[in-house]
């Protein structure tokens, strides 16, 4: 949860320090800015994910080597997307502004913003590899201590370079930068530590690293999650479209009832987390049993924590959204579907934990195919709901998004049980 925690807050203090500042227009680009930049990670943040579930798998069979080949393919991956990245820049950047509509100074000044946080890209995309890593191995604390480090930094050269030089939006962007640099430095530093205590060579093997069987199995699942994020990105997009064309209170009502399963989602993705890691070393070991118990008590204390979240946004949902606006037009409206926000928690966490397993086991195709079949039930029943209902129906096509999500992979659940008795036998040293 802490680590889960700890992904936004870059934007957020940067955002902060900027609203400390008399002009709004530099509020605006940097809060636009830090949106840019968490949708674009967010769209890579498969290379996180396909490195636990092949890093937990490896682990669990004892193969120290194929751990270090996985991390030194996913760096390479990284390193690749971050340089592209780079290069379209300019392009990337001026597409994301226009599509915000920000008035003409805002986009200029974000576009200084993007301009400068860009060549933090390779830090950042390396860390998800790094952070996935360790995800990996159980090892929780260090990822922890990298990005409290990392915001540490970030939040002192803001203060520094905003207050004490004067740098304004090009102050807050380079002190994230830097701060990611640390963190990257921090957790190169980490691995070093770890692949010593393996027994294995920093340096990598380029022939094994870069070995065809391999890296079509990596792109394979990295493609199959990029299919899967891009999907659910389209689908909460398409869902504040909706909204918006349904009237301004009633978008902003829907944002902020959103920040409802936002809230719910870092403790229903550590169970997923948690998931990911156990279930990687179950299907390492070939460990049916292992794998039942873990897919029963991540289910189960899923559920009961989305409960409590359900109670608690129900029992106080109201002043959550007090919060977050004193608009009482936008509090007025949001109150009218305040269970339909309420209850996102229970519909979401099968979902969510579901998720973690078959990241955890590489299932990368289930996964893939689930969330296509869900993004297509998702639009239909909003198409007609939308039109019966209005925003009720909006909400009722979202809870059914979820569902769905949820569906497809448990009907996946019983193959994947059965798969782990009939995976080849594994042949590796086992890890000192």
């Amino acid at each position: 949860m802490l680590a889960n925690l700890s992904v936004p807050l870059p934007g957020i203090v940067d955002t902060a320090v900027m609203g400390h500042l008399p002009d709004p227009s530099g509020l605006a680009a940097v809060g636009l800015g830090a949106m840019i930049f968490s949708t674009l990670y967010f769209s890579f943040s498969f290379l996180r994910m396909s490195t636990i579930g092949l890093t937990a798998q490896a682990d669990g069979r004892g193969d120290a080597a194929e751990v270090r080949i996985i991390l030194y393919r996913g760096g390479l991956i990284a390193i690749a997307l971050a340089i592209l990245m780079m290069v379209f820049q300019d392009p990337i950047g001026r597409y994301a502004f226009q599509l915000t509509e920000a008035t003409e100074t805002v986009q200029t000044l974000g576009l200084s913003y993007f301009n400068i946080r860009i060549w933090g890209a390779p830090a950042a995309l390396l860390n998800l590899v790094v952070l996935g890593w360790m995800f990996g191995f159980g090892s929780m604390r260090l990822p922890v201590t990298i990005q409290i480090v990392t915001n540490l930094v970030n939040v002192v050269l803001d203060f520094v370079f905003v207050f004490g030089f004067d740098w304004g939006i090009e102050g807050v962007a380079l002190a994230t930068v830097i701060g990611e640099l640390v963190g990257a430095a921090l957790g190169l530093y980490f691995i070093a530590r770890r692949l010593r205590h393996l027994g294995q060579s920093l340096l990598p093997d380029w022939v094994s690293v870069l070995e065809p069987a391999g890296l079509r199995r990596l792109f394979g699942v990295n493609r199959d999650l990029l299919i899967r994020t891009f999907c659910l990105l389209i689908a909460f997009a398409h869902f504040k479209i909706v909204g918006a064309e349904l009237g301004t209170v009633t978008l902003a009502a829907n944002l902020v009832l959103l920040i409802f399963l936002d809230l719910s989602s870092y403790g229903l993705d550590a169970f997923a987390n948690a998931a990911e890691i156990l279930i990687g070393k179950a299907v390492g070991q070939r460990s049916r049993d292992i794998f039942i118990k873990v897919m029963r008590l991540s289910l189960l204390w899923g559920g009961l924590v989305s409960l409590i979240a359900v109670l608690v946004f129900y029992v106080f949902g109201n002043q959550i959204v007090a919060l977050m606006t004193d608009q009482m037009p936008v509090r007025d409206v949001s109150a009218n579907f305040m269970l339909w926000a309420a209850f996102l928690p229970i519909t979401a966490v099968w979902a969510f934990v579901l998720d973690g397993i078959f990241v955890g086991a590489t299932r990368s195709a289930a996964l893939r195919n689930g969330m296509l079949i869900s993004i297509a039930v998702y639009f239909v029943s909003e198409w007609v709901l939308t039109q019966q209902f209005g925003n009720d129906g909006l909400w009722a096509a979202l809870h059914i998004f979820l569902f769905a999500r949820g569906l497809t992979l448990a009907l996946e659940v019983p193959a994947l049980i059965r798969s782990i008795d009939t995976q080849p036998a594994p042949h590796a040293k086992a890890v000192q």
